[in-house]
């Protein structure tokens, strides 16, 4: 069985096959969750305004948040084992973060007010696993492109 190094990882270019409409949706939708950074904001209200244990769930957005575009691009630029299991593992970091968050929210309702936003915070999260399940089947579906 071979190693992945950094040596035998090759570019797109280097195999000269085009990249699957389904992976250029994986791309799209994992750059986008760039938006989820946003989380940042209420991480120093944690404590005084609303359960503290909400920090599970804002620190895993802002870690998806702030890899999203890392991610994206290498899913972009670069083809191997390494890359197609970072997505791989990312996905499922960020489903894993959707999941807890839709927990958290009947435990112990966000200290936001939801307003007149009502279920709006359940459906952003039900959006979110979908995306995330969604782009993981891509992945597994047109693995041929990074492992070859």
């Amino acid at each position: 069985m071979s190693q992945v190094t950094a040596s035998n990882i090759e570019t797109p270019t280097e195999r000269g096959a085009t990249r699957p409409i389904g992976l250029w949706v994986v791309i799209v939708l994992s750059a986008l969750m760039v938006f989820r950074t946003f989380a940042l904001r209420g991480i120093p209200n944690l404590g005084e305004t609303g359960p503290e244990f909400w920090i599970v769930a804002f620190t895993g957005d802002v870690f998806v948040g702030i890899t999203a575009l890392i991610v994206a691009g290498l899913l972009w630029r670069v083809r191997g084992l390494a890359v197609w299991t970072i997505g791989i593992v990312w996905q499922v970091i960020g489903l894993n973060d959707f999941t807890v968050a839709w927990q958290l929210f009947y435990i112990a309702p966000p200290f936001f007010d939801t307003g007149n936003m009502g279920n709006v915070p359940l459906v952003i999260f039900a959006v979110g696993i979908v995306v995330h399940l969604l782009c993981i089947y891509l992945l597994v579906r047109y693995r041929r492109y990074y492992l070859g």
